[in-house]
């Protein structure tokens, strides 16, 4: 009877461990977010001297 209720016990907190584990944590989103934000600045910025540069070529082309 202890036996059956200890390992009762037992396997109600590796359900618990279980659920929490497969969830992502605040600074795993944050991280996440933070890289996605530097990825799209670089994108725009990127795509902001592409244009510029393909101005400057077309002046001097004239």
């Amino acid at each position: 009877m202890v036996l059956q209720k200890k390992q009762q016990k037992f396997q109600q907190k590796q359900i618990t461990k279980n659920k929490i584990s497969k969830a992502f944590s605040l600074i795993e989103l944050s991280i996440v977010i933070l890289i996605i934000g530097i990825l799209v600045a670089g994108i725009t910025q990127g795509s902001r001297l592409v244009s510029q540069f393909r101005l400057l070529s077309a002046r001097n082309m004239t």
